[in-house]
């Protein structure tokens, strides 16, 4: 079985203790218990229409010859061309359960327990896709969960009364999506190459992971670990089913694999358009383009590019399949949508397949559906079928248009402002400054950071002695007119003169990583001296090292809330960084071997400061302390203790809005008062990225 290839608990264990309860909750839920009531029962009771005449006598046939080779091995006998136009892994994940029914069969001479088999192979994979899409997901509302997948009348129908297998084909692209996610890259590309070979159709899936992988700059590097495995498992099935017989007229050459270049604009001359191709390849012109590419467009825009094949082409039953967990996703990230624009797709589709899809047979009873119901009211009208065939692909490219729309709002939710974001960072250590920055960084991995620092503009060159006849903060020391110059052809998307600047090797930097950037840092002495760069900052930050030795605890927080920085309007953020040479061995709160043993913290507006101090104080040993000016202009924080890196990550997953959009489950955050530090400068960043772009 497939199951055997996945450790589930250890790909959750990545995840917070929030997810692993929600994911306990959801097995737990009456809904859940119902729908599985219904499909077990279904399971028993009937036996559906094509399982008996194409899928059963398939799976069921002795194997006699090549046990990789059952197509062949079924025409060579005489066997229906259309029984099981599906590839190796769907043979073998639906033919183990099935063997052991066959087994059962021929020692208690009943049929009953490989048809029990064979069905409750695709309850695994129902159970398989709803537990991967509660994993991907990872914030949602169980009952709306239950209600629109595990519950949905379309998965019900397609899998249990009507008796289509896509089930696993889907479950292994869901699996492959979310091992992608948590940075597996070999298993993930494993997967994809298992779901291509159970249904050649989750090709259409390929390209848009493939263009994830490509705009995603955390996971750009693996998309050679992904490609590989995926690229050797079926280029080995190809050279394998290449001169088979079977395999090509039963799978290859199936009627389905035709409807392909089905629609098309005739030119004349022998000339045709063919509309799929071309719309597809719009679509995923359209994806490339997106400025953000999340986890949420990915799997809603996978969900679009299967919607245009079933508006686009006239769809089997089993197609609508491949949608559901897609359109389970977008219902479940945006709960106001789904009443008005999935329930008349969904009433559409059970009403035309209904009436005219084959049914199911029950067991233990002499009792037949399996004709389709439009033959027992003994009329058969064309004008009929086509409207209400028009109702439901009208019906389902509303749904298409309505994930289109959401995935762009959700694309935009934190880049949707208009110009680069600014951000002043100054402070009497630039090295220190640096490495916060350059820290930031690797948190926000999708962000492209650009640090303008004033140390790339001295008049003169570092060995001359001049320099050390002029303090660093002397504005003789800089040319800070071309640094100017500089950050507004950075903000305008012009390109800067690189003359201008005195880069050495390491730091020189392309115009296209400047154009290309959306967050700049301004670092450095005096970079914020220039009232128009003040202006244009969205946020200006202070960080200056204080030694213990020298300066009193209750001296440095009285030059903290005495501070003119926040009345003077010059800074929205003033850390005091206390520093302890006796621990500067302890790597914990360290940097450069530094130990940082308090924080004092200044906001100009401390809109969020209450829910940090709540989780520090919960998810630490920290003692925080907090004075509020009775204006509530400025807050003042004084932080002490120890907290870990996992501690602060957990902490950021609660406080910023939407963080998968902005930040990756793994990000690599600091320890101790620096790790704070980064996860007060990114809440505010969070908080004006998301102000700007509603």
């Amino acid at each position: 079985m497939i199951f055997s290839f996945i450790n589930l608990k250890k790909i959750t264990d990545s995840y917070g203790v929030k997810e692993h309860k929600r994911i306990e909750q959801l097995f737990r839920h009456p809904l859940f218990f119902i729908g599985l009531t219904i499909k077990i029962f279904l399971i028993v009771a009937i036996t559906p229409h094509i399982h008996h005449i194409w899928f059963l006598p398939f799976l069921s046939q002795p194997l006699d010859g090549n046990l990789l080779d059952p197509w062949t091995q079924f025409i060579d006998k005489g066997g229906d061309a259309l029984s099981f136009p599906y590839g190796i892994v769907m043979f073998g994940s639906y033919k183990f359960l099935t063997l052991i029914g066959n087994f059962i069969d021929n020692l208690i001479s009943t049929n009953f327990f490989a048809k029990f088999g064979f069905r409750l192979s695709s309850l695994i994979f129902d159970f398989g896709t709803l537990y991967g899409i509660a994993f991907i997901a990872k914030k949602y509302s169980i009952k709306i969960l239950l209600l629109v997948y595990w519950c949905s009348p379309i998965m019900i129908y397609i899998l249990y009364w009507h008796g289509q297998l896509d089930i696993l084909p889907v479950f292994l692209l869901i699996i492959c999506i979310a091992l992608m996610h948590i940075e597996k890259p070999i298993g993930s590309g494993v997967f994809m190459a298992l779901a291509i070979l159970a249904k050649s159709s989750m090709l259409i899936a390929l390209p848009f992971i493939i263009i994830y992988y490509l705009r995603n700059k955390r996971i750009t590097n693996q998309i050679s670990l992904n490609l590989i495995p995926l690229g050797f498992i079926l280029l080995i099935n190809l050279i394998f089913y290449f001169n088979s017989s079977g395999f090509n007229k039963m799978v290859i050459n199936s009627p389905e694999s035709n409807k392909l270049f089905f629609l098309n604009i005739n030119y004349g001359d022998g000339l045709s358009l063919f509309l799929l191709p071309t719309i597809f390849l719009i679509l995923l012109y359209l994806f490339w383009r997106m400025e953000r590419i999340n986890l949420d467009l990915l799997c809603i825009s996978i969900g679009i590019g299967f919607f245009s094949i079933l508006i686009l082409l006239p769809p089997s039953p089993g197609w609508f399949l491949w949608i559901v967990p897609f359109l389970t996703f977008y219902q479940i990230k945006a709960e106001g949508d789904y009443f008005f624009s999935s329930i008349p797709f969904y009433c559409f589709f059970l009403i035309y397949n209904f009436l005219y899809a084959s049914g199911a047979n029950v067991n233990f009873f002499d009792i037949n559906f399996h004709d389709p119901l439009i033959e027992k009211f003994y009329f058969e009208n064309n004008f009929l079928k086509s409207l209400i065939f028009t109702s439901l692909q009208a019906s389902g490219l509303i749904v298409c248009l309505k994930m289109y729309q959401f995935g762009i709002w959700r694309n935009n939710y934190y880049s949707g402002i208009r110009g680069k974001l600014s951000i002043g960072f100054t402070g009497n250590q630039n090295i220190i400054i640096n490495s916060i920055i350059n820290s930031l960084s690797k948190i926000l991995v999708n962000e492209r950071i650009i640090n303008l620092s004033t140390e790339n503009y001295k008049k003169w060159d570092p060995k001359l002695t001049l320099k050390s006849k002029l303090n660093l903060k002397n504005e003789k020391v800089f040319n800070l007119i071309n640094f100017s110059k500089d950050f507004f052809n950075i903000i305008n998307k012009r390109n800067i003169h690189q003359n201008s600047i005195n880069l050495n090797s390491k730091n020189n930097l392309s115009n296209k990583k400047y154009l290309n950037s959306n967050i700049i840092f301004l670092s450095g002495f005096q970079s914020l001296d220039i009232k128009r760069i003040r202006d244009r900052a969205n946020l200006k930050i202070n960080l200056n090292i204080l030694n213990s030795d020298f300066e009193s605890r209750s001296k440095v927080n009285k030059k903290m809330r005495e501070s003119n920085y926040l009345i003077n309007k010059k800074y929205d953020l003033i850390f005091g960084l206390i520093k302890n040479e006796t621990k500067s061995n302890i790597k914990t709160n360290s940097l450069n071997g530094t130990y940082f043993q308090e924080l004092f913290v200044t906001m100009a507006n401390g809109f969020f400061h209450e829910s940090l101090v709540r989780n520090l104080i919960a998810l630490s040993s920290l003692k925080v302390d907090v004075e509020q000016s009775s204006n509530l202009e400025k807050v003042n924080l004084t932080i002490n203790g120890d907290i870990s890196s996992e501690d602060i990550m957990v902490i950021s997953k609660n406080m910023i809005v939407n963080s998968e959009d902005l930040l990756f489950f793994g990000s690599k955050w600091s320890e101790g008062m620096l790790g704070i530090i980064q996860l007060i400068i990114i809440i505010h960043i969070a908080d004006i990225l998301h102000q700007r772009s509603t």
